[in-house]
């Protein structure tokens, strides 16, 4: 089956505006974002229950080793930054996390 052929492979939900894929635990994942149809708004959502550790490079507001929980803190509102050509994000995570950047992929622009 197709988990076997491709065990590391990542499913992402796309919708009008957004898209959202699960990260799994203990790992260092790269996301390459793509300027031309994604961004700038983007986060990091833990499931499940707290996040003890997260580390991030390349957004606007990147995490430290810090914790993600709701109630506590969450990464909803953080930015992909400008510039030409694709994005590389890595987040290195202790728990799952859905990572979530907007698109504008089937939306007309004004």
């Amino acid at each position: 089956g197709f988990g076997a052929a491709r065990p590391n492979a990542r499913a992402t939900l796309h919708g009008d505006h957004a898209a959202a894929c699960l990260l799994s635990a203990d790992s260092r994942h790269e996301l390459l974002v793509r300027r031309e149809f994604e961004g700038p708004h983007c986060g990091l959502l833990p499931i499940g229950g707290p996040c003890r550790r997260v580390t991030t490079t390349g957004l606007t507001w990147n995490l430290d080793g810090g914790r993600l929980a709701f109630g506590e803190l969450i990464s909803s509102s953080n930015l992909v930054p400008d510039g030409a050509g694709d994005a590389v994000v890595t987040v290195e995570t202790t728990e799952p996390l859905v990572w979530t950047v907007e698109t504008r992929l089937g939306r007309e622009e004004a």
